[in-house]
């Protein structure tokens, strides 16, 4: 269909009783809209936008086009779900304590290029009651498992406030059999975030907090030491009132726990998951260069939707095609939806060829796939678009 033509609705009834007919009629109308979006988005002038602009767009040419069909059109679309914009904010499930010391969590601040102003120390173990926002800290000289079990013990024993529940990342610090050892005489349960991008995050905010205090004092005393100033800046940020608890860290105990819980949780909104099992996706590129700027926002690799975890905010299991399950979960700001199963994915290399039944065979693996995706094609399977080899999955 040219374009400026408008397609006959009457020519569309004619045999409508007839499935077989209606069937081929809806074919050749999906093959209609797809040749016009695709020509539509893809002009460099005025393409690649958005679902409303394309839709005004197509409209123009052909008046019976409608929103679901551009929506479903660009969700299928490589260029539109792979420059998608980036969430402002992902919301996450909170970490919901009992009380005070029911979870704990703990990690390292790093300042070695500064360790020669301060006696050879470099790092700080810092704990962080979740519930009262309690911090705790400790200088360190190395990271070692043995160093970071020492000054955590120091820490219980010198506070006499042990934790249910210890969350930390997976760093040897942590893992290694010494501090394992220790906090299982302890009877603490130690456990590490199943969000790999979430880790130990009221940690890593009190880290935050000490680096910004640590880097006002730097200016302020025209220096770099911080040894003999550490405590002084954790008594400062235990005595600041928390709009989030309502009142200061130092003052939280069992006798207002309950009015804080509420504060804290009492509130908490519900969500319903978007998502269902099977459904493929596409997750953000995070911790990369390509996580800023213009380029691509999410991974070229798509995923498929495994299990959903009814959280008060949904959280879900994917796995890639091939069905090994991804470390972690996911929100649902760090996914977004992709529709067309049958991708294209770029050959990175050919591994090696062999000749089979006359025929030659290629052992090839792609660009941004783990190896488990690597197969043997034949010629006929490799298809030449502008100089670039491309795999349609089938």
């Amino acid at each position: 269909m040219l374009h400026g033509q408008v397609r006959d609705s009457s020519t569309r009834l004619v045999g409508a009783r007839n499935p077989v007919v209606k069937q081929e009629e809806q074919k050749v109308e999906e093959v209609h809209v797809e040749k016009l979006l695709d020509h539509l988005y893809g002009d460099l002038k005025d393409g690649m936008r958005g679902v409303s602009v394309l839709l005004a767009q197509a409209r123009k040419i052909d008046p019976n086009i409608t929103r679901k069909q551009v929506v479903k059109y660009l969700f299928a679309n490589n260029t539109y779900t792979r420059h998608f914009r980036r969430p402002k904010k992902i919301e996450h499930n909170p970490w919901i304590a009992s009380g005070p010391d029911s979870h704990h969590m703990a990690d390292l601040a790093m300042l070695p290029s500064i360790k020669k102003f301060n006696k050879g120390y470099c790092y700080i173990l810092v704990v962080v009651d979740v519930f009262s926002r309690y911090v705790f800290a400790r200088a360190l000289k190395n990271k070692q498992c043995a160093t970071v079990s020492a000054a955590y013990e120091d820490i219980l024993h010198t506070s006499r406030r042990i934790p249910s529940r210890l969350y930390t990342d997976k760093g040897t610090e942590f893992m290694g059999k010494t501090f394992r050892n220790l906090v299982k005489s302890l009877g603490i349960v130690h456990a590490n975030p199943k969000n790999t991008n979430v880790k130990a995050c009221y940690a890593e905010n009190a880290i935050m907090r000490i680096k910004i205090k640590l880097e006002k004092w730097f200016t302020l005393s025209d220096g770099y030491s911080w040894i003999n100033e550490l405590q002084t800046v954790i008594d400062g940020l235990n005595a600041t009132y928390m709009t989030s608890i309502g009142t200061s860290p130092e003052r939280v105990t069992w006798k207002n726990a309950q009015k804080i819980w509420n504060r804290l949780y009492g509130t908490l909104k519900t969500r319903n998951a978007s998502y269902k099992v099977g459904d493929t996706v596409r997750i953000l590129i995070e911790n990369t260069p390509l996580s800023k700027g213009t380029r691509a926002k999410w991974t070229r690799e798509v995923f498929k939707v495994t299990k959903v975890v009814e959280y008060d905010i949904p959280v879900y299991i994917l796995s890639d095609l091939s069905g090994s399950e991804l470390d972690g979960i996911w929100y649902e700001e760090e996914m977004i939806p992709h529709t067309n199963v049958n991708i294209s994915m770029e050959i990175d290399k050919i591994i090696r060829k062999r000749k089979k039944k006359g025929v030659f065979e290629y052992f090839v693996s792609f660009k941004d796939h783990n190896s488990s995706f690597n197969r043997w094609l034949s010629e006929t399977d490799l298809h030449h678009f502008n100089g670039e080899s491309l795999l349609v999955l089938r």
